[in-house]
C-alpha cells in the first residue's frame, strides 16, 4: 500500500513537472466577510452577491514592502491593469457605476506586486508548550493526514515560495460619510517566479483564472491552469562588433 501510494505520487509530481513546461499554474485564494456569520451558505453568498454587482474602482496601488525592497520585473501598466479588471468583471455579470446611473454597491481596492503569501497548506497546530520562550505546535490529525496525501508536501514547498500577486478587495459602498469601511470579500491571484516573470504579461491570465472566485469562498486555495503567454524572438540584421585595438604605448622618452 505504501509503495503504491509513493508511486502514486511520484507519477503525480512528474504530471505536474510536464504540465509546467507549457502552462501557467495561477493559485487563486478567494474569502468572504459576512456580518455576524463564521461561514455563510453557499445560498446566503447567492443572495449577498445579488446586491454586489455595482462596482467602482478606487484603488490601484504597488504593495510597499520597505523590508524587502525587490524590485518588479518592468513597471506595471495601472491603466491596463484596471481596464483587465473591468473586462474580466463585466465577464462575470459585474456593471461599473456611471454618472447618472444606479448608486455603487460596492468600491474595489488593487494592490499588485511581490511578496510572500500564508502558508495555508500547513494546517491547523495545537500549541504544546514553550523551550526557552519558544512555542512549540503539534499538527492537527486532519493535517497530518493531508500531508499523506499524493502531491500535498508539494504544496506546502511551493506555497512557502515568494509571489506575483494580484489582490483584490471589494467594500460595502458607504450610505454615509461617518460610516465605517465594511469589507465583503477578498481574490488574491498569484503566480510563482517573481523574479523573472513580467506582471504586464501575467495579468491577463491571473484574472482570467481568479475572475470566476470574485465574491466566493474556496478552502485553502485553488489551482488553476492557463497557457503560457506567447513569446516572440524578432531576427535583426547580424551585426560583427570587433573587438577595440588596443591603444598604442607612447615610446619611451630618451
Amino acid at each position: 500500500m505504501r509503495l503504491a501510494t509513493l508511486l502514486a505520487a511520484f507519477f503525480l509530481t512528474a504530471l505536474l513537472a510536464r504540465a509546467e513546461v507549457d502552462q501557467l499554474r495561477v493559485g487563486v485564494r478567494a474569502s468572504v466577510d459576512y456580518k455576524g456569520m463564521k461561514k455563510p451558505t453557499d445560498e446566503q453568498l447567492r443572495e449577498a452577491k445579488e446586491h454586489q454587482r455595482i462596482y467602482i474602482i478606487a484603488q490601484v496601488k504597488q504593495i510597499e514592502m520597505p523590508s524587502k525592497p525587490d524590485k518588479l520585473v518592468k513597471p506595471v501598466n495601472e491603466l491596463a491593469l484596471a481596464n483587465e479588471l473591468r473586462a474580466t468583471l463585466a465577464r462575470n455579470g459585474y456593471t461599473e457605476a456611471t454618472t447618472g446611473g444606479p448608486k455603487p454597491e460596492i468600491v474595489l481596492l488593487v494592490d499588485y506586486g511581490r511578496g510572500w503569501l500564508p502558508n495555508v497548506y500547513l494546517g491547523e497546530a495545537t500549541e504544546t508548550g514553550s523551550i526557552d520562550g519558544a512555542s512549540t505546535f503539534v499538527p492537527s490529525f486532519k493535517q497530518l493526514m493531508d500531508q499523506k496525501t499524493p502531491g500535498y508536501e508539494e504544496k506546502i514547498q511551493r506555497a512557502s515560495y515568494e509571489k506575483l500577486v494580484i489582490v483584490v478587495t471589494a467594500y460595502k459602498y458607504p450610505s454615509g460619510a461617518k460610516e465605517k469601511p465594511q469589507r465583503l470579500w477578498k481574490t488574491i491571484m498569484h503566480v510563482d517566479d517573481p523574479e523573472h516573470r513580467d506582471l504586464n504579461v501575467m495579468m491577463k491570465e491571473m484574472f482570467a483564472a481568479g475572475g470566476g472566485f470574485f465574491g466566493q469562498l474556496n478552502e485553502k486555495e485553488a489551482e488553476v491552469w492557463k497557457p503560457l503567454p506567447e513569446g516572440k524572438v524578432i531576427l535583426g540584421e547580424t551585426q560583427v562588433i570587433e573587438d577595440p585595438k588596443p591603444e598604442a604605448k607612447p615610446a619611451p622618452k630618451k
